[in-house]
């Protein structure tokens, strides 16, 4: 059976260190797609430079990684393990390029830095300029922390579930970058707010999946949350969708109130 939906394409940006990282997010991915795609209608479409580029002689390699796929991606999934990647004729490294230019064109750029122990014959010059690169991210945006590939994987299914929301308004043809909710002419005040509490929702379980928070629903209105440090929360959002957006945003800042941290915005902010 076939249907109608709006396809986005996710970078997979990383350094050669971290490959099986690069396998594991593609696979999530795919796995998405697979649950989510036919009732979002949102098709994530993974991109690696390894599969999605063209050798031809045009100018340093980055450059063309650029042309034939960074530009035209609509998500960044970047993530780093003990190295920063090779240096370009314009950065510091090829994966710093593609985050740096994607956020500048005001994309979702999500990026995680692995915890897991270095290797003993770590390049510590790789790891003094990846540390450096964090650094310089810190007032840019929240970033994220990982164990794992699986761990990693994990953080990304939240980031798909968080972008929902611009994509979707993005496929009906906003023009602005969305934050909670679109308004547009048509749907009644009770549409609009059964439209905004379920896009608000996906913003809270995608923020809290990429910190480690374990979610779920125990039924269709009521949110389940666990903390990393395992303590539980439960609220229901039934009932008339107004009065569930404000019993939502009570329950946001109790969450908030425990460590959680809630960006409105998918994308790195500008300089």
């Amino acid at each position: 059976m076939t249907f109608r939906a709006t396809v986005a394409r996710v970078l997979i940006a990383s350094p050669g260190d971290a490959q099986s990282e690069r396998d594991q997010v593609e696979q999530t991915i795919h796995q998405w797609n697979a649950e989510r795609s036919l009732a979002s209608g949102i098709i994530f479409m993974p991109v690696r430079w390894e599969t999605g580029t063209v050798p031809v002689l045009e100018g340093d390699g980055q450059s063309i990684v650029n042309r034939q796929i960074v530009d035209d991606a609509d998500i960044v999934m970047a993530f780093f393990k003990s190295r920063i990647g090779t240096l370009t004729p314009r950065g510091i490294s090829g994966t710093a390029e593609e985050i740096l230019r994607s956020a500048d064109a005001s994309k979702p750029v999500h990026v995680w830095f692995s915890k897991a122990p270095h290797p003993t014959d770590v390049d510590t010059r790789q790891l003094d300029a990846l540390r450096s690169f964090e650094k310089s991210l810190q007032d840019r945006g929240l970033l994220g922390r990982y164990e794992s590939p699986e761990a990693l994987a994990h953080h990304v299914r939240g980031a798909l579930e968080h972008d929902i929301a611009r994509i979707a308004a993005l496929g009906r043809g906003d023009t602005h970058q969305p934050t909670i909710s679109t308004r547009r002419s048509g749907p009644s005040t009770a549409d609009h707010h059964a439209e905004a509490l379920r896009a608000e929702i996906e913003i809270l379980t995608g923020n809290a999946a990429a910190q480690g928070w374990t979610t779920g629903k125990s039924s269709t209105t009521t949110l389940r949350f666990e903390s990393p440090k395992g303590r539980k929360f439960s609220r229901s959002v039934a009932g008339d969708p107004g009065s569930a957006r404000q019993e939502l945003r009570r329950f946001e800042r109790e969450l908030r109130s425990f460590g959680l941290r809630v960006n409105r915005t998918v994308r790195v902010p500008e300089r």
